[in-house]
């Protein structure tokens, strides 16, 4: 009994210091106001911010890696290692791995930088993914998309389709600045 007393007593405790919190901390109009306020100077994105990673800097090169998956993405790719390193990116970014998808994507351009589904794979993992759903789309995501559809022209039916359907993902409306 003395135990439940002590308890219900820091419960009011901590709601009185709560509700007793000057408004200038939280300047807003209503309680739904006043949460999703809270929930932004609180909340820590799970995507990471990919217009911070150069990846062109050697200490960000992926090497190959195994135990990622086994799936395969039919694509066209004119050289061996844009193929698998663009395999691996897709398993990365299926698993929710998207920076180093994002690094075998990279990867896989440097091998040929005429691969159409390298660019489609940069895209992609520039865009937002069930973990980051609030995004705002990077101006390089746009630019990847244009760029694989500059270069589909030796591409398969589906990877045109998905490439397509990339570019309708992004335009210049969608293409603001990463926060």
């Amino acid at each position: 009994m003395k135990m439940r007393l002590i308890f219900i007593t820091a419960a009011f405790a901590c709601a009185a210091f709560i509700h007793a919190i000057p408004h200038k901390f939280f300047p807003v109009k209503n309680a739904d106001e006043h949460i999703t306020v809270y929930k932004k100077r609180l909340a820590i994105g799970c995507s990471p911010d990919l217009s911070a990673i150069n990846f062109t800097d050697s200490a960000n090169i992926i090497p190959l890696l195994t135990g990622w998956g086994n799936y395969r993405m039919p694509v066209t790719a004119a050289n061996d290692s844009a193929y698998v390193y663009f395999q691996q990116g897709i398993n990365m970014y299926y698993g929710f791995h998207i920076i180093e998808a994002m690094a075998s994507f990279e990867k896989a351009i440097s091998f040929d930088k005429n691969f159409a589904m390298g660019y489609w794979g940069k895209a992609l993992a520039y865009g937002p993914n069930i973990n980051d759903g609030g995004v705002a789309i990077s101006p390089a995501a746009f630019e990847a998309a244009q760029k694989a559809k500059d270069l589909c022209a030796n591409s398969g039916i589906i990877e045109k389709a998905l490439i397509d359907a990339m570019r309708v993902r992004y335009s210049h409306d969608t293409a603001g600045n990463r926060e």
